[in-house]
């Protein structure tokens, strides 16, 4: 028979590899932000696919550093530890998905480098199927790791 023991002890966070990692994410999110912000500003870096490709995984890149970040300091409750570690979750999962789009969509332009269709379009339209096969997959996967 199975016998439920006393769950160990957490470390104190406030190690110096606990600081160390806490530093780092900073610097992450600081570097995240530069690269968001020079994205913002620069409309040149707004004109084709690989572009917007790249702004959306750094937003997620950012969202999920963040999350993890406000996780790992703060101790949250029940639920709000259940919110934070799905957003952690469904924010990398997609950071991870999003970058299958991005060699997908590099690949064709590889692959089929006379499409002139494929190598400049910056159509909505493909964008938002991207956006919508990746967050349905993203929360499918999500939902089903959490039967």
């Amino acid at each position: 028979m199975l016998s439920i023991s006393r769950p160990i002890a957490v470390s104190n966070r406030w190690t110096p590899e606990g600081i160390l990692s806490v530093v780092c994410l900073a610097c992450y999110i600081v570097c995240f932000l530069m690269s968001l912000l020079v994205f913002i500003l620069l409309l040149e870096l707004r004109q084709s696919f690989p572009e917007l490709n790249t702004m959306v995984l750094i937003c997620f890149l950012l969202v999920s550093h963040t999350v993890f970040e406000i996780k790992s300091i703060f101790k949250p409750e029940r639920f709000s530890c259940k919110v934070l570690g799905l957003g952690t979750h469904f924010s990398l999962l997609y950071s991870l998905c999003w970058m299958n789009i991005c060699t997908f969509h590099m690949t064709l332009l590889r692959v089929l480098p006379r499409v002139s269709v494929i190598r400049n379009e910056t159509s909505v339209k493909r964008f938002m199927f991207y956006i919508t096969k990746e967050s349905s997959f993203s929360l499918l996967a999500l939902q089903t790791g959490e039967l």
